[in-house]
């Protein structure tokens, strides 16, 4: 895990042959944990990535600990944003798409943000 905190360009292929492995739960949990004191020095662009992996096989609390993890109190609507779009990718279509929705209703997420959202991070 040295690599992934020296290379930072190397983030991407990393994560993506370490989740092709199957590793066993404690090992993925140690790797998780690596990845995690990586964050403050991903790339915008590669957080997708980084984001997937971390959610990849998660348990409820897993994932808790990880969106608690990525927000700020600046941008932690635009981080739920893409979040639940990482999981929409996934098999959790149905929960994802009615927090949504109900995020919508209460305005949580509102026509502004999903505009400041992706007109920021589009290009990333």
């Amino acid at each position: 895990m040295d690599i992934l905190r020296q290379a930072n360009q190397l983030t991407v292929p990393i994560l993506d042959a370490l989740s092709n492995l199957a590793l066993k739960p404690d090992l993925l949990t140690e790797v998780r944990g690596s990845v995690m004191q990586t964050l403050d020095s991903v790339k915008m662009k590669d957080l997708p990535v980084v984001v997937k992996f971390l959610l990849q096989k998660a348990t409820a609390q897993d994932a808790q600990e990880v969106i608690d993890s990525l927000k700020s109190p600046a941008d932690h609507k635009v981080i739920d944003i893409f979040v639940l779009l990482i999981l929409h990718s996934t098999n959790r279509r149905k929960p994802v798409e009615s927090l949504f929705r109900n995020k919508i209703r209460t305005s949580a997420f509102t026509e502004v943000l999903l505009h400041d959202a992706f007109g920021s991070h589009g290009q990333c």
